[in-house]
């Protein structure tokens, strides 16, 4: 089960041709944003 899950994981990263380091900044940048909108709140 695992294994399909990364695999699709991967299917998709490779799909969007996009590095890791990427995803990494826009999770990091939403998050962010996502905080700072709680703390304007």
């Amino acid at each position: 089960m695992r294994e399909n899950i990364e695999r699709g994981i991967q299917t998709t990263l490779s799909a969007m041709d996009v590095s890791p380091n990427g995803i990494v900044t826009s999770l990091l940048s939403a998050k962010r944003i996502e905080m700072e909108r709680r703390i304007g709140k």
